[in-house]
């Protein structure tokens, strides 16, 4: 297959933080929303932030937008790996339709995947994670799949050695 240059040549699948919040949560629901268990840490203000890549005060920024705009909502609850209740927070209705829109454009976007034999192939970010469950027997968050592209390539020998998400 001959690939397209210029799909090489500029990233098509850079996202603001607020998208990439959006994107976060929407792969990570808080789960028994209105329960008393433990929640994941990554719906906390610090596993976002780490999941995107920023600092906490960032993404506490980005939240309030997103809480002030009806997309996220937040509640007290106990964090796993946590001794007291945290700020969790979680996508509304509207943040999932949001969210969702967001991701289908994304899913649309081409990449070029290179497989662990170095054979180079073009497809849909959609397409990546089941390429990449039978290549590298593991399955990647869209974000991390996007934060491992080099351009528009992603390189299935460099994911390999990171571990599935």
């Amino acid at each position: 297959m001959q690939l397209n240059r210029d799909l090489l040549a500029k990233n098509t699948l850079e996202l603001a933080v607020k998208e990439r919040v959006l994107i976060h949560l929407l792969e990570n629901p808080l789960r028994d929303l209105h329960g008393t268990g433990k929640v994941n840490f990554a719906v906390s203000q610090e596993g976002i932030a780490a999941a995107i890549g920023i600092y906490p005060t960032h993404a506490s920024r980005a939240v309030s937008v997103l809480e002030r705009r009806g997309l996220v909502e937040w509640k007290r609850r106990y964090v796993e790996g946590a001794q007291r209740k945290r700020m969790v927070y979680h996508l509304t209705p509207r943040g999932v339709s949001e969210a969702q829109k967001i991701k289908r454009h994304l899913e649309r976007k081409k990449i070029v995947l290179r497989s662990l034999n170095g054979r180079a192939r073009q497809m849909r970010l959609g397409e990546a994670n089941a390429f990449l469950e039978r290549e590298v027997k593991a399955t990647y968050p869209t974000l991390r799949i996007i934060e491992s592209l080099s351009g528009n390539m992603l390189d299935c020998r460099a994911l390999a050695g990171k571990g599935g998400g």
